[in-house]
């Protein structure tokens, strides 16, 4: 571990220890042991969060993404739904579900996700970019030119985006749409159905570093 992770993950733990008792230690601690891919003990900071405040939006969205990770579908798309119900006009989250569904090739409830995201947002790039990957995985090109040409207007004040590989990658839609339309989809992998939150992991003590 970095010196740079392994002070933030010290401080977060001090945190929790002085306030065992905000949920926002917690949500913080859970995300920085989802950036670092410490999956379990991201799930079990995030529960507790949600545990102590049950109404708030964030830690349902990370736990979303942290069972996305973990490849547990069915648990990412409770998180998401439990996010949308506290927050149901968020674009963000509603992306995110789309996106599991596409990578789970559930692409009716997939594409009415997206749709219903650029309904919330009509610049949310990540929808219209999920709408052209639906296409290519159906070898259908009714709108994929207009879905690409949307995302890299939604992107041009993206500080954040990497502008050039999106450059790259859409230069030319013909060869961009040949190229990925012969990809095969991405293996799926078994999924046993997932229990409630609280009981998939055991809860891990947190490993403090000051041990």
């Amino acid at each position: 571990m970095s010196n740079h992770n392994n002070n933030r993950l010290m401080a977060a733990l001090n945190a929790v220890e002085r306030e065992p008792q905000n949920p926002s230690a917690h949500l913080n601690l859970g995300l920085l042991y989802f950036l670092m891919g410490r999956l379990d003990e991201a799930i079990y900071a995030l529960e507790r969060a949600v545990e102590l405040d049950p109404n708030k939006t964030n830690p349902y969205n990370l736990l979303g993404a942290v069972y996305f990770q973990k490849l547990e579908a069915e648990a990412g798309i409770a998180a998401f739904q439990k996010a949308l119900e506290l927050s149901p006009k968020d674009d963000v989250i509603m992306s995110n579900l789309g996106n599991l569904y596409r990578h789970l090739g559930r692409i009716k409830e997939a594409t009415e996700a997206f749709n219903d995201t650029l309904r919330l947002n009509p610049r949310n790039a990540s929808a219209y970019l999920g709408l052209a990957a639906l296409e290519v995985f159906s070898g259908q090109r009714k709108d994929f030119d207009t879905y690409i040409t949307q995302a890299r207007e939604c992107l041009r004040s993206d500080a954040y985006y990497d502008h050039a590989l999106l450059a790259a990658l859409t230069k030319n839609l013909d060869a961009s749409f040949e190229h990925l339309s012969k990809l095969p989809p991405p293996p799926l992998p078994s999924l046993p159905p997932s229990p409630p939150f609280s009981s998939l992991h055991p809860p891990p003590r947190y490993q403090s570093l000051m041990s």
